[in-house]
Parts: structure tokens; C-alpha cells; sequence
């Protein structure tokens, strides 16, 4: 009786219990009319009825009768402002007591409100001093007050049930919880809204005037209820309207408020600026933004303007920064095995978040309808493992689980010597891009079905997308084509020699001699297509007709899809095909073909429904014609599916079967809703013989679940997207469904199971699938019956068949899962899952012999293990968001500890499961049980007491889950995978530890500190004895702890701990070092005590003694035998001696002896890799470029040693010599054979130089022109030591460069690197360095590099460099132009001479923007800076590259700033260079408009607009300097010589004299548009 009741409940609806008829006081109004009709605009009269006012006898306090109104009721002011009709008001009563009058004035200025007590001004005064003293007491609710009354009320509302106010109307019993809401709920009930509105007798009542204004304004006269009375600028009334008062009051503060702020760089005098008045703004947004635009963000060397100070701090870094890339790179990546480094923090994050936090798609918890290329895959044996995209879900469960391989070539790129095979490879190349014909390559043997198409796929997919794209069939047909081939024919998709042609063209004349004269074109393409016609003929000649088409459609679809038919007969045949769905009276032949007998072949029956299905869901059939599909279809299911004395061997393949359920579910969709109401029990009676009161027809019962299986999809599927109108039909579908036969549908899902239980396992099967599906959307009590649920619990408990038949437990364990999963009310979730009886039936199974007694042997049955612990998890988070919202103490509060008191035992089990996939399965409802622990803290004693009793065993489970087990071997190649796996399992687990600490952070810090501190004291009582697990385990759990410890970004202050936290990472840090875990073998250990030493180095700042020994362990660990601990050590190493140089005393000499065996360089030719090897993080980091790259930090390291604060200037350079000698040696010897070729030779020579670089790099953080005390220049001897470097670099340079990209790289990259070092005496040497890295062999690449170095220096060197930038200036520029004229070969060379275009303009801004104009013009230069100006009027012009164009105008504007002399404003115009202000006038501004008379230019693009608005920027440039000269000029010569009317011009010039520059920009932006049109 108890399971029936819950069942009972389950149905029920909540209802709110009805209070005893008691009568209701109802408030006294005397009912009086208002005074007099207003008349509206719109026409009409409108009249409202309200109550009389009672004068002096206010509810409100006097303080808020005298203040402004809400927006819901509002004060007199606006009011005014509609146009609505008005009720009278009677005037405020006058004060009958002194205490009354308002005596106490606010002392704040703008402020004026007056209070009657002391009290109401002090509390008045906390709302400009923003002092909130009053603070919620419960926690963790954080707001606060200024009243205590509204404390009170936010107490009492918030953090309490109490409703003191309850409703006495017969049948409410609603509670509120002040008098105010039960009385304006009283007035609902009375109908007593006081304003009613009487326009077009429209009747809505309101409580407040104001609503009611505003209900006339917007419903009645379509327009916004609050509208400005004020006067514009010419004195007419402003008239715009808004939604609310607030609105309203923005407005006129904006526009009537007068100009308040003032643009202080416009003027250096506020007082000027305010008399010109051209510098004012009403408001401080529009301040800031005249300044944004006005007056933008400038780069000092370029003089580019940005948004903002961070857009410009980032192009300098970029455009300017004498640092390289990899030296901006500070952010690096701290966990361990990575160290990938980064320019921005934000970067960081997100490379954390992708890469090191735990994935978006867990295997096993994404429902296996969404994903693509898994078919066949049930889930069971899903591992948990978390990836990045959907995507590479997919391929990890076709790889791992499925035993597929991956998705790609299996070909890999062959070796070219031969140049004829290099061309074929070239050609390989394109086909590859295209899709086309290279099957003999890629695997791709998927065949296009359209002859002469040559695209090939690699999967049926891909051709469905091709046929609809390319040869335009409709999706219904592309997807019915290949599957019917796939059907027919096994090998199809190789046996195709010669491919169909989707058109008519060749021999058309052989489809009519096969099929007769019946193709007419632009008509109907049968004879006797024109159904009325053969209404009055002979039902001989129609029947005739009829067969003659049958045999016609049914001919060309075999004919189609034959792989030997004729291939002009294919293509016709197609061409036929695809003509079916478009004739209205198609069906009818489709139809007769479908049900014929004797049968059609399986291929022309599935064409046919294609057909059919085409007609009923485009909705282009009559009621007559789907009740004649109906018909026939209904005879032939019964026929076939109806009788138990069909042949079985006869009955329809479940592929037809499924499209049959199709055709049935798009009738459905059409009919059931007026049509065929008797739908379901017209597809029920196929599950019954005729006459038996059983489900005994198995074929029937099958494929009713089909089509109920198939009505799921088609309108219930919450994965599919559909259109609105699809959502609302589907809705009003499952409606009808629910209140017409659910009922009946439910309980033939009992039948089945009862009848069929024992006999045949596909019912079964099916049936738990279907009802899987529906449970979603299905009434639950219909459901879950006693009779179902023992069914399904019988069937979940039942064991594994021995003889290999269906199980059906997985399946039933689904459809218990699904039913868990159906959206409920809290309380009815709990009462769910004890109806269910979840507990007992995991109980059941944990006990079995298949998950207890083989749990430890390899019988153990994970699949099943994994199932139940996803029951466990989903129950669990059930039981947790019931919590989250129960009162405490409530039912559902009791109910549901309880419940948890009876899961946790079970989450335990399952999470210390020893396979990681099981206990991944749980970690989410672990993750939100700890989330309700931290919520309900200090609310539920109850839950409290829940969590006191499981963190502890639930940390000890997460802490002995992070250990390695023992059958793991770190650093083995053949168990990367369970490496890479184990660490996704360590960061989920890291997330529950960090959700622990949230909880209870004492006894987090107390876990791990006895962790990490008793194992690094049992290693030091025991030594070797200790396995390497254990201390892997304690290391790994220390360096974690920083990221609790370390929120504050450090772990002292002032030499302090900062936080509890700190001072206990402080003593495990003490702990560590004291303990010499450092002597430990196992690689893994040493990694990770590295890796700890780097991320606390802060620990070292504060104890510099143990610096000594702990670079002692990273100078072993750097000569690792294991070549991941050593790569990575070097990496390491070079961190730490940076973080710590200041500490170091004079070292270096034993540093460098100590790393002497690994400083030599020995290059090596790296290996050809095709683009689709399978190369693993591992392997590629054993490649000879990334071992030459790790080897490269030991250089920097050896820098920063060196340049160390204890370190004497002369030992530097002695250290420095020691360094270098042998490299230049080495240099010495490569450089011939590098000079005539010699491969290795070269590559010896390039790492040589990058060795030099990168040892200059580690020496100095200073930049030119950049001060810094932390970086301060190097010592003159030190910068002489690099001047030898700088000439050796130099040398190998001029020797190899002329033939050697690579050489040119590296010496470009030590170039970056010695102006730190060098200095001003870099600048000497600058034309060596211009005539090695810009050869003429130098890629345009090359030149945009060495382009944006050269900003480095004229920047950083601008009062030194003068001198040789005038001799530089014009060999370099004519390098760049000849660069610029070399024309593109390529994608990759567009985008090189994009990028060469736009650093040569960098460049001349650089030198614009430094007081460097000069040079352009002087005595050496002059004759190349015409070619200048023209180059830069040609980039301008180009629409092709909108960015170029932009900074083309740009640096024509400096110019104008530069030369054309001072403002018209400030002086007379007198340009600085004679000549040069017609020169601008005549030859930039024609500029402007060149661009958009481009016939590529296209002015919606967003570039395209930003460049218009540089050139609108130019003209504004050049009005400023030649005022009125310019207008005339453009009103005589320029506009008038483009054909532009006289109106227009004159507009324009007003345009550009009296509006500010971004009003111009907007106006010429928009002209530009209106012109092109």
C-alpha cells in the first residue's frame, strides 16, 4: 500500500489548502468622478474614474509625499509632460503640529531636502557618505543597510518563512509579508483599482495614476509615456519620448543640462575653452569620448593612435618592443610537464583552463545521440577521461573504445628527388585541397554518383553534403540515394569505373528509346501525369497509364542506381529521379509501387517512401490524398506486421521497417490532431492477433515501438533544432498526446512486458527503449506503476544470459536511469527515487558476485560497475538539488538526509574504485554534494553534521586516489596513454580537493601538511626505503597547496607569512629541503622537487642560505640520464637562476665548469615529419630542434649567473670570454663549409648564433630609451666583450647570408638581443647589419622583421641616430620598394607583402613622430622622397588591403601635422616646408576620394569604413591648416571636378568647417555609402 500511495502522490498536483469562509473587511471609499475630460491626441476623449482624496489622512510618511516619484508613480512633472488625461490632485495639507516642520536642512550642496527630525537627516546623510553601518547577521549573505527597519525586512523576507499576512478571501488562504501587499492583494479581489481607464472602452484598472498615464500613452496611443517638454536649441519643444522617467531624466540632464565638461588638452586655459565654447560637453560620457576620438592614446615612436592606453601599451610591446616574443613570454605555465610561457596573463588562464583544468566532453557523460561516427558504441565501458571538443570525443571513443582507427591518411609524404615526381606532389597538393581524384593517396573511396564528377570522400557523409551542395538534390533525397546503394550494394562504394553526369547533355535519346517518348520538359513527366484529366477516361486506360508509369519510375531507379547499367542511362535516370518529388501526383505512382505485389526490389520501396515522405511533410497534399496514403498504408501494415501467419522470412528488413515507421510518424504529424484521432490504436491493434486480448504479435509489437520510437524523435528530441513554429506544433502534438491516449499508450507498455518477458528479448529490448524515451515528456504516475516498476527491477537484478543471448539488464539499467532523470519538483524526486527503490537495487548489484566477489580478479565487471555508479551519481545529485532548496527541518530537508545517509556509503565504494573510470564516474555528484556543504553551512544543523562526518574519509579517498598504483612505471614510452589519463584523473581530483578546503579549510591544510610532512620525515628516517609513490604523492600534493596558499600572488610580507596558509607551505618548504628528498633516484621525484623550487622561489628570496644546495641539485639534475628530466631540467634550471640571480654570489666560474659537457653545440638535420604523424608531445620533445631550443635556457641561465648582483664587472667579462671562445672557435671552423653549402654546416653555424644571442639575452634586462631601475644598462667592459660578439655575428653573416634564410633568422634574433647589451654602440655597425639581413635574396618576411627591429632602434636611439639613418635612409628604402614591387606568387606572399607594406609605413611614422622629419627631405634623401610620396599614395588607393590604406591616410595626416605649419586657429597659415600646403591640398586630398572610386570598394565593409574615416581624418588635418584656402579649393577644383551638385558641396563644406572630427568621420563615412549606391 505504501508503493501505491507514493505512485498516488506522484500524480497529484500540489494544491494550497482553502482557509473557512470568514467575511472581509472592506475599506470605506466615497466614489467621486474626475473633474472634467481631457482631449488626446489621437482624436478621442477619455475619462477616469477615481476615488476623492482624503486630505491629511496619509498612510506615507510626510518625507516620501514631498520627494520624487517612482517610475511607477510619478511626481507632477512628468505627469505634465503627457498627453494623457489628468485627475486633479489636491494640494499637499499643511503641517498641524511644529514637530512637523521641516526645519533640518541636508548640508550636502545640489541636495536640498529638508527632515523634520535630527534622526531622518543623520539617516539621510549615510546616502551621500555611502555608509551601509547596518550588515545581514546570517551568513553568507553579505548585504547591508542603512535603516534598521530595512534590515528587518530583509531579514524577515529573505532568511525566514514567516508570512504573517494571510488572505481571508473564501478559497486564497495566500500569505504575505507586510499589511501594504495583503491590502493591494485585497483590492484584486474587490476589483477596487482605484484609476480605470475608459478609452475605447478598454476597462483595465490601476492602483496608481501614473501606471495609468502610462497604459493610455503606450497601448492606446502608441507611443512612449514620458516626454520632453523642454526647449531645444532653436526653442522649439523637444517632443522625444521615453519608456520611464529615469529615462526621461538622463535626457535632459544630457541634452538641456548645458555644458558642464570641459576638455582641458583642447586649451590650456579651462576659461579660453569655455568662451570659444567648442570644448564643452552636457555630459561626462560625451567628454570622454570626444577624448577617445580627438584626442586618442599616441605611440611616441609611431605616432599610431589607439583605442586605449591598453591597445597601445600592446602595439608597443608588439610594433616596438625591443623584446622579443619569447622575452615578453613572462607568464609561464606551472604545472608540472609544461612549461609553456606567455605574454599576457589572460593567455595563461586560458591555456590552463584548455589544457590543464578538467574537459568539457567526459567520456561516459555525454549522451551518445549527440555524438557523430560512434555507431554502434553502447557507452558501457566509457572511461571518464575529459577532452576539449566534441570532436576529439568522437575520435577517443572510436580509437580507445571501439578499436577504429583515427580518422586520416594513412599515406605519408614520400621522399622527392626526382622534379618531374616533385611536380606530381604539387599536383597531389591540389587535389587534396579540391577533393578531387586522389584516392590512391588518402583512401578516399567514396565515389561521387554523378558521372564526370571526380570528388571522392572518405565517408558517406561527406557525399550526401557534396550531392546537395554541388548538384543540388534536396538533403531527403541526397541522404535516401546513398543509403539505398549502401543497401544494395556491399562493395559500391569501389565498383564505380566510370561515374553518372547529373545533366542531360551527351545522349539523350537513349533514356527515351529505353523508356519510350514519356520525358516532356516543362510539363508533367509521365504520360497521363495530369491526374484531373483521367477523371472522365476509361478506368482500362488509366489503370494502363498507371502500370505504363510504375514501370517507368521503378526501370529508372534500378537503372540509377545499378553500378553496371549504362552510364547515359544512369544519368538520365537520376535526372528523372530527382524530377519525382516535384509533381504533385508523384506519390500516388510511389505509393502503388511501395505496396505492390508482387514486391519491388528493397531499393525502389525505399526511394518510393522517400517520395511519399516528401509529399506529406512539405504539406502539399490535400486531406484526400493523406487519407488515401493512410488507407493504403494502414491495409499494408496490417498485412504485413498484423498477422502472427506471416511467413517471417517475407516480413520487411528493420531498415524498411524504420522508414515505414518514418511515413507513419509525418502522417501523424498531419492527421492526428483533427484527422486520425485513433492513430495509436489503429497502430495498436498490430500488437494482437485478432480477437486476443494479449500483445502476442511479436512483428506487430515490434514495429509499433518503432513508430513510437520514431514520434520521439520527430517531436521530442531536445537535440535536434527546429524553427519556433516547429517547437510550438511539437508542442501542441505531445499535448494532445497526453490527454488523449498516454494513458492507453502506458499501459501497452505493461502488456508487452508482461506478455513478452521470458519469450523475446527484442520486445523487451525495444520496449525499454521506447519507454526510455517517452518517460521525458509522459505523465510519470501513467508510468511507474507497481506492475512496471517490478518488471524493471526484475529485469535490472536479473544476471548475464550465459549462452550469449540479449541482456537486458543494461538496457533496463538505461530506462531506470532515463526515469531518474525526468524533471520533477524536489520532493517528488525524492519520493521517485524510494519508489524506484534505487537504494535497494544498487545494494543488490554492489553485492553480486559480479562486482563483490570478483572485484579483485579480471572477471571483475567494469561495464556494469560503471552503470551502477551512474545510478549512484545521478541519485545523489538528485538528493543534492533537493537540498539546496529545502528549508531546514522541512520534509523534504528530513527526507532527503536521510537518503544521503543511505548513498554515501555507496559514493565511497564507487569513487576508491580501483579502475579510474568508475571513480570518475561519481566525482560530479561529489562535486555537488561538497558545493551544498559549503552553501548550507550555518543554516542545517543537519547537513552540517553530514559534512563533519564525510569530509574526512572523502578527502583520505581523494588523497589515495592521486597516488600512483603499483602497477604504474613513470617515464615507460609503452604507458603514455595511462599517464596522460592518469593526470586528467589528478586535476579532477585537485577540483574536489580545492571544493574540500572551501568547505572546511582547516582540516584541508591539516590533511595535507600531515601528508606531505610525515612522508618527507619518514624518507628522512628511512632514505631508499620509502617507495617513490609515496614521495610522487607528497610532492605533488605540496606543489598543488600553492594554488591555496599563494591567492595573494606571494608568500611573505615583510619577510611574514602572508596568510595561516603560507606559514604552513613555509614549513613544508623548511620540511623539504631539510629533509633531502632532493637525494631521492627515482626521476619523478627530482622532477617534481624542480618543479616546486621554481614556483616557490619566493621561499629563497626570504632563506638565500639554502639557495646553494639547491642549485647543487639542479646542476645534477641538468646531466639526468632520463632525457625528460634532463630537457626539462634546463628549463628549470634557467627559471630558478633568474628568480634567484640577486641572491647568488660569484658562482659562475663553478656553474660553467659544472655544465662545460653540455654547452657544446652540435647541429643536426632534423628529420622530414608529414604534417599526419601520430607524434606525441613526448617524442616531439626529443627532437633535435626542441633539444637544441631546451639547451639554448642553459646559455641564458649561464648569462644571468654571470651579470649576478656579487659577480665584479671584470669577472664578468672573464666569464663571458669563457663562454664565447669556444663558440667562436667552432664559428671559425663551419663557416667555410657553410659558405659552400654544406647542409649541417649551416645549421651548425645558426645555432652557433643563436647560442651568442641568448647569452647576451641572460646578461642584461635593459632596453633603450626605456628607464628602469630594476634593469639598469650593462657595464662598459661588459658591453665591449659584446661588441666582439656583435663582430663575429656580423662576419658569419656577410659569409653565408647571401644564400641562407636560416643564418639571416638567427643572426636577426641575436641582432634583438645585442641592443640590450651594446647599447649606442650597436649604431656603427647598423649598415653591416642592413646589408646582411636584407640581401637581395631576403623574403619579404625577412624584410618586415628586420622592418620592425629598425622601429626598435630609431626609437630607442633617436638623439644618437640621426647622422646614420640620413646615410642609411635611401639604399634601405629602395631595398623596401624594390620588395614592394616584386608581385605576389601566393597566398603565404600576399600576406608577406601585406606586412612589408605596412612596417615600411611603421616605419616612416617612427621617424615622423621622433623629430626625425628632417631626414626625409635633407640633402641626401631629397631626390627619393618623391618616390616616397607616390608609394604612399599608391598604398592608399589600394581597396584591396583596407588596413594598408588606413595607415597609408595615417601617415599622410602626420605629414600634414608636420609640415603644413601652425593652425589657422593660432596663427597664419605658413607651412614649414614651402610649397607644401598646395602640395597637400592637390595632391592628398584627391586621395579620399580615390579609394571609394575603386570598383572593388566595397563601403559596408568595417576596414573599408576605417580607412574612409582616416582619410575624413586627413581633410580634417588639412582644413586646420590652410582654412578657407582649402574650401575654396575644393569647391572650385576638386568636388566640382568629381560632378558633385552644388547642394552637395555645400553640405560637405559645412561639414567639414563646423563639425568636430568625429562628426566629419561619421558625415564622410556615411556620404561615401550613399554614393556608391
Amino acid at each position: 500500500m505504501a508503493s501505491a500511495s507514493a505512485t498516488q502522490r506522484l500524480s497529484l498536483k500540489r494544491k494550497v489548502g482553502e482557509s473557512p469562509e470568514q467575511s472581509v473587511k472592506k475599506t470605506r471609499h466615497t466614489e467621486g468622478v474626475c473633474a472634467g475630460n481631457s482631449v488626446l491626441q489621437g482624436g478621442y476623449a477619455a475619462t477616469c474614474s477615481i476615488p476623492t482624496p482624503h486630505f491629511g489622512d496619509s498612510d506615507s510618511d510626510s518625507e516620501y509625499n514631498t520627494g520624487a516619484g517612482s517610475d511607477d508613480d510619478n511626481g507632477s512633472h512628468h505627469d505634465a509632460a503627457t498627453n494623457t488625461p489628468l485627475t486633479p490632485f489636491s494640494p499637499n495639507p499643511s503641517p498641524r503640529f511644529p514637530s512637523e516642520l521641516k526645519t533640518h536642512l541636508c548640508t550636502y550642496s545640489n541636495c536640498g531636502k529638508a527632515f523634520n527630525r535630527p534622526a531622518k537627516l543623520a539617516q539621510h546623510i549615510l546616502s551621500h557618505t555611502k555608509v551601509r553601518p547596518l550588515l545581514c547577521p546570517h551568513k553568507p549573505c553579505t548585504k547591508d543597510f542603512l535603516r534598521q527597519s530595512h534590515l528587518q525586512h530583509h531579514i524577515k523576507s529573505a532568511h525566514s518563512n514567516v508570512r504573517d499576512y494571510t488572505c481571508q478571501w473564501e478559497g486564497c488562504g495566500k500569505s504575505f509579508l507586510t499589511a501594504t501587499r495583503l491590502k493591494r492583494h485585497h483590492a484584486a479581489h474587490e476589483g477596487k483599482e482605484k484609476f480605470k481607464c475608459n478609452v475605447h472602452g478598454c476597462g483595465q484598472t490601476f492602483r496608481k495614476h501614473g501606471t495609468l498615464n502610462k497604459h493610455v500613452a503606450t497601448e492606446h496611443e502608441g507611443k512612449k509615456p514620458f516626454e520632453c517638454q523642454l526647449p531645444d536649441e532653436v526653442g522649439n519643444i523637444c517632443g522625444q519620448s521615453f519608456d520611464t522617467s529615469g529615462k526621461l531624466r538622463a535626457h535632459e540632464g544630457r541634452l538641456h543640462g548645458g555644458r558642464r565638461f570641459w576638455c582641458s588638452i583642447c586649451s590650456s586655459h579651462t576659461a579660453t575653452a569655455m568662451k570659444e565654447g567648442t570644448t564643452g560637453f552636457s555630459t561626462y560620457a560625451e567628454l570622454q569620448e570626444h577624448i577617445k576620438v580627438i584626442h586618442p592614446p599616441q605611440c611616441e615612436i609611431c605616432g599610431l593612435s589607439c583605442k586605449s592606453q591598453r591597445d597601445l601599451k600592446h602595439h608597443v610591446e608588439i610594433r616596438h618592443g625591443v623584446s622579443s616574443m619569447d622575452e615578453r613570454r613572462i607568464h609561464i605555465c606551472e604545472e608540472p610537464d609544461c612549461g609553456r610561457a606567455f605574454t599576457k596573463r589572460g593567455n595563461l588562464k586560458a591555456h590552463t583552463q584548455s589544457a590543464h583544468k578538467a574537459k568539457k566532453y567526459v567520456c561516459g557523460e555525454v549522451e551518445i545521440e549527440t555524438l557523430n561516427n560512434v555507431n554502434g558504441w553502447d557507452g558501457l565501458n566509457a572511461c571518464g577521461r575529459g577532452l576539449s571538443t566534441k570532436g576529439s570525443l568522437e575520435s577517443h571513443i572510436r580509437t580507445a573504445h571501439m578499436g577504429m582507427g583515427r580518422r586520416r591518411s594513412k599515406t605519408r609524404k614520400k621522399q622527392i628527388s626526382d622534379p618531374a615526381q616533385e611536380q606530381n606532389v604539387n599536383d597531389l597538393n591540389l587535389l587534396k585541397l579540391t577533393g578531387v581524384g586522389y584516392e590512391e593517396y588518402s583512401g578516399r573511396h567514396v565515389v561521387c554518383l554523378i558521372r564526370e564528377c571526380e570528388f571522392r570522400f572518405g565517408r558517406s557523409y561527406d557525399l550526401q553534403v557534396h550531392l546537395v551542395s554541388r548538384h543540388g538534390l534536396s538533403e531527403c533525397e541526397a541522404k535516401s540515394l546513398v543509403a539505398s546503394v549502401e543497401a544494395d550494394f556491399d562493395d559500391w562504394t569501389t565498383g564505380y569505373d566510370d561515374l553518372p553526369n547529373d545533366s542531360t547533355e551527351g545522349n539523350p535519346s537513349d533514356f527515351s528509346n529505353f523508356f519510350g517518348d514519356n520525358i516532356s520538359h516543362g510539363e508533367y513527366f509521365w504520360v497521363g501525369g495530369d491526374f484531373d484529366e483521367y477523371h472522365d477516361r476509361e478506368d482500362d486506360d488509366w489503370l494502363e497509364d498507371e502500370r505504363e508509369m510504375q514501370e517507368l519510375v521503378e526501370n529508372a531507379i534500378e537503372i540509377a542506381l545499378n553500378p553496371a547499367a549504362d552510364q547515359n542511362l544512369k544519368s538520365q535516370a537520376l535526372v528523372f529521379i530527382h524530377q519525382l518529388p516535384s509533381d504533385p501526383q508523384s506519390w500516388r505512382i510511389c505509393l502503388s509501387l511501395f505496396v505492390r505485389e508482387p514486391r519491388c526490389s528493397h531499393i525502389v520501396r525505399h526511394t518510393s517512401l522517400d517520395v511519399l515522405d516528401n509529399a506529406v511533410a512539405s504539406g502539399q497534399l490535400d486531406i484526400q490524398a493523406l487519407t488515401a496514403i493512410r488507407e493504403n498504408l494502414i491495409a499494408y501494415a496490417q498485412g504485413m506486421y498484423g498477422s502472427m501467419t506471416a511467413d517471417q522470412n517475407t516480413i520487411d528488413s528493420p531498415h524498411l521497417q524504420n522508414k515505414l515507421a518514418q511515413t507513419f510518424t509525418y502522417l501523424f504529424a498531419s492527421l492526428y490532431p483533427s484527422q486520425w484521432l485513433s492513430f495509436f490504436h489503429d497502430m495498436l491493434a498490430l500488437t494482437a492477433s485478432p480477437g486476443s486480448p494479449t500483445r502476442n504479435n511479436a512483428t506487430g509489437s515490434i514495429f509499433f515501438l518503432r513508430i513510437l520510437i520514431q514520434i520521439h524523435d520527430d517531436i521530442a528530441d531536445i537535440f535536434l533544432s527546429r524553427s519556433s513554429d516547429d517547437k510550438k506544433k511539437n508542442t501542441e502534438l505531445k499535448d494532445l498526446i497526453r490527454e488523449r491516449d498516454a494513458k492507453t499508450i502506458a499501459a501497452s507498455w505493461q502488456e508487452i512486458l508482461s506478455y513478452w518477458r521470458g519469450k523475446d528479448p527484442k520486445v523487451i529490448d525495444l520496449c525499454l527503449a521506447t519507454i526510455g524515451r517517452w518517460v521525458s515528456w509522459t505523465e510519470i504516475s501513467l508510468i511507474i506503476t507497481e506492475t512496471l516498476r517490478d518488471q524493471l527491477l526484475e529485469l535490472v537484478t536479473s544476471p548475464m544470459p550465459q549462452d550469449g543471448s540479449i541482456s537486458l539488464r543494461d538496457t533496463a539499467l538505461t530506462t531506470l536511469k532515463e526515469i531518474l532523470h525526468k524533471k520533477m519538483g524536489s520532493d517528488y524526486k525524492l519520493e521517485l527515487i524510494n519508489l524506484l527503490k534505487i537504494r535497494e537495487v544498487v545494494g543488490h548489484l554492489v553485492t553480486s558476485p559480479a562486482l563483490a566477489d570478483l572485484r579483485a580478479t579480471s572477471q571483475y565487471d567494469t561495464d556494469l560497475a560503471e552503470s551502477v555508479a551512474q545510478l549512484v551519481n545521478q541519485s545523489v545529485s538528485d538528493i543534492v538539488r533537493a537540498l539546496e532548496t529545502a528549508q531546514d527541518q522541512s520534509t523534504i530537508m528530513i527526507q532527503g538526509v536521510a537518503q544521503l545517509k543511505e548513498f554515501l556509503p555507496l559514493v565511497l565504494r564507487f569513487f576508491s574504485d580501483e579502475y579510474d573510470e568508475i571513480c570518475s564516474t561519481v566525482i560530479p555528484c561529489l562535486s555537488d554534494l561538497l558545493t551544498l556543504f559549503r552553501k548550507k553551512e550555518g543554516l542545517s544543523i543537519t547537513i552540517r553534521e553530514q559534512s563533519s562526518a564525510m569530509l574526512s574519509p572523502l578527502f583520505d579517498a581523494v588523497v589515495t586516489k592521486m597516488r600512483y598504483d603499483e602497477t604504474s612505471s613513470w617515464g615507460n614510452e609503452d604507458a603514455q596513454t595511462d599517464e596522460a589519463e592518469f593526470q586528467e584523473l589528478r586535476k579532477r581530483l585537485h577540483v574536489l580537493q580545492q571544493a574540500i578546503a572551501l568547505v572546511d579549510d582547516h582540516l584541508y591544510q591539516e590533511k595535507i601538511s600531515t601528508v606531505v610532512v610525515s612522508t618527507f620525515e619518514n624518507f628522512q628516517r628511512g632514505g631508499s626505503q620509502i617507495d617513490w609513490r609515496d614521495l610522487d604523492l607528497a610532492l605533488h600534493e605540496m606543489y598543488l597547496f600553492g594554488e591555496y596558499a599563494l591567492k595573494s600572488g606571494a608568500l611573505y610580507s615583510k619577510t611574514k607569512p602572508i596568510t595561516p596558509a603560507a606559514e604552513r607551505l613555509i614549513a613544508m618548504m623548511y620540511k623539504l629541503v631539510d629533509s633531502g628528498v632532493a637525494s631521492s633516484l627515482h626521476p619523478a621525484v627530482q622532477l617534481q622537487y624542480m618543479e616546486i623550487c621554481v614556483r616557490y622561489y619566493h621561499f629563497f628570496d626570504t632563506n638565500p642560505q639554502y639557495i646553494s644546495a639547491t642549485l647543487e641539485r639542479f646542476v645534477q639534475c641538468v646531466h639526468h640520464d632520463h632525457v625528460k628530466v634532463r630537457t626539462r631540467s634546463w628549463y628549470l634550471f634557467q627559471r630558478f637562476v633568474k628568480h634567484t640571480r640577486q641572491h647568488i654570489g660569484d658562482i659562475a666560474q663553478t656553474i660553467i665548469q659544472a655544465l662545460s659537457d653540455l654547452l657544446p653545440i652540435k647541429a643536426e638535420i632534423p628529420d622530414e615529419v608529414s604534417d599526419n604523424s601520430d607524434m606525441s608531445s613526448e617524442e616531439d620533445q626529443q627532437t633535435p630542434s626542441a633539444r637544441f631550443d631546451s639547451q639554448l635556457y642553459l646559455y641564458e641561465a649561464i648569462g644571468s649567473i654571470c651579470s649576478a648582483r656579487g659577480v665584479l664587472v671584470e669577472d664578468q667579462v672573464v666569464h663571458i670570454r669563457t663562454v664565447i671562445t669556444p663558440l667562436f672557435s667552432d664559428l671559425e671552423v663551419h663557416l667555410g663549409p657553410a659558405k659552400d653549402g654544406d647542409e649541417l654546416a649551416v645549421m651548425q653555424v645558426h645555432h652557433l648564433i643563436m647560442a651568442l644571442g641568448t647569452l647576451a639575452r641572460g646578461f642584461s634586462d635593459w632596453t633603450p630609451a626605456h628607464t628602469s631601475p630594476a634593469a639598469a644598462p650593462p657595464a662598459t667592459e661588459v658591453s665591449e666583450e659584446f661588441s666582439r660578439t656583435s663582430e663575429a655575428i656580423l662576419i658569419a653573416l656577410e659569409s653565408v647570408s647571401i644564400n641562407s634564410e636560416v643564418i639571416r633568422a638567427a643572426a636577426r634574433f641575436a641582432f634583438s638581443r645585442l641592443v640590450g647589451v651594446l647599447g649606442s654602440r650597436i649604431l656603427p655597425q647598423l649598415p653591416r647589419w642592413i646589408d646582411g639581413l636584407l640581401s637581395h635574396t631576403s623574403s619579404k618576411d625577412e624584410m618586415a622583421l628586420f622592418m620592425r627591429l629598425l622601429d626598435q632602434v630609431v626609437f630607442g636611439f633617436k638623439t644618437e641616430i640621426y647622422s646614420i639613418l640620413d646615410t642609411l635612409l635611401t639604399p634601405l628604402l629602395q631595398r623596401v620598394f624594390a620588395g614592394i614591387a616584386e608581385p605576389a606568387t601566393g597566398t603565404d606572399d600576399e600576406i608577406q607583402l601585406a606586412e612589408l607594406k605596412r612596417e615600411y609605413l611603421c616605419f616612416l611614422l617612427v621617424i615622423l613622430n621622433n623629430s626625425l622629419e628632417s631626414v626625409l627631405v635633407s640633402e641626401a634623401n631629397q631626390a627619393g622622397f618623391a618616390t616616397v610620396i607616390s608609394t604612399i599614395e599608391h598604398l592608399a588607393k589600394d581597396a584591396s588591403d583596407f588596413p594598408t590604406a588606413k595607415l597609408a591616410f595615417t601617415v599622410l595626416t602626420r605629414m600634414v601635422m608636420t609640415w603644413g605649419g601652425q593652425d589657422i586657429q593660432t596663427g597664419s597659415p605658413q607651412p614649414t616646408l614651402p610649397g607644401f600646403d598646395r602640395f597637400m591640398m592637390e595632391r592628398f586630398s584627391p586621395l579620399c576620394w580615390a579609394l571609394p572610386s575603386q570598383p572593388n570598394f566595397d563601403p559596408k565593409d568595417a576596414y573599408g569604413r576605417q580607412a574612409m574615416g582616416e582619410a575624413a581624418g586627413l581633410q580634417k588635418a588639412i582644413y586646420t591648416k590652410t582654412g578657407e584656402e582649402y574650401l575654396s579649393y575644393l569647391r572650385n577644383t576638386e568636388l566640382n571636378g568629381m560632378g558633385m551638385d552644388a547642394g552637395t558641396v555645400d553640405e560637405y563644406l559645412r561639414a567639414l568647417s563646423n563639425t568636430d572630427g568625429k562628426a566629419f568621420k561619421q558625415y564622410f563615412q556615411s556620404l561615401v555609402q550613399r554614393s556608391k549606391r
